[in-house]
């Protein structure tokens, strides 16, 4: 569905990290943090998590839909510990999810244009939340320390809903908060995950952008647009 604009569209979901915030300069010093620490500060081993759950050292990036890349915190611990005792599992989810709530939100980078695009599109009547696979507090604390969390009706983590990412979940939720229908929202991420987010709540559109893991060539088979960056968003939507 190409031929939205801003009459039909009155929500827009935003995904987080590589949608509103540069993921490879968030996440990779933290992320190789964590990875020394679940193995016990051995190097290679540290590597080699960071390998399983996504990311290409010879790129210097992480690979789209991957588990570092999309997935949640227990996905991570599953990976990285698969045969961790359940009282191991939840204490190594404990402390990623320490890490993200709290030093997160501290190395988060804004993409280019976050600001002027997020005030416009408020600017024009559009209701906006952010809906993301890591948590509620950790996205909470990024938009607050930005500036910008009074602009968002909503903000939903992978544990604010039973079904996160990429099931209908986060925008059944968000709707179910509005009123809205989902046939009303635009959901925009860099991610399949989104993609398919937006695709199982029969949301009204699904648009991938370029600034974060996902790519063109897999974006363009599955979104009804890819943009640049969200800073294209506005204009996409003929709000000037």
């Amino acid at each position: 569905m190409t031929e939205l604009n801003s009459k039909k569209v009155k929500a827009v979901l935003f995904d987080k990290d590589g949608t509103l915030v540069d993921f490879n300069g968030t996440w990779h010093a933290l992320y190789e943090k964590l990875a020394l620490e679940v193995s016990g500060g051995n190097k290679p081993d540290a590597q080699r998590l960071l390998a399983e759950g996504g990311f290409d050292a010879s790129t210097g990036s992480f690979i789209a839909g991957s588990e570092l890349a999309a997935g949640t915190t227990p996905g991570i611990v599953r990976l990285w510990l698969p045969e961790a005792d359940e009282s191991e599992f939840l204490k190594w989810c404990a402390r990623l999810d320490r890490a993200f709530v709290d030093e997160g939100p501290v190395a988060a980078v804004p993409v280019a244009g976050l600001e002027d695009t997020v005030k416009l599109l408020h600017s024009a009547g559009i209701i906006m939340a952010v809906v993301t696979n890591d948590l509620e507090a950790a996205a909470e604390n990024t938009m607050t320390r930005f500036g910008l969390r009074s602009y968002f009706s909503a903000i939903l983590g992978y544990d604010s809903v039973t079904n996160p990412k990429p099931a209908a979940g986060p925008v059944l939720k968000f709707c179910a908060m509005t009123g809205l229908q989902p046939r009303e929202v635009l959901v925009i991420g860099d991610n399949s995950h989104d993609i398919e987010m937006a695709r199982n709540a029969g949301a009204g559109c699904a648009i991938g952008v370029l600034s974060g893991t996902g790519t063109y060539e897999v974006l363009s088979r599955e979104a009804d647009a890819v943009l640049n960056s969200i800073a294209d968003l506005p204009e996409w939507l003929g709000i000037r």
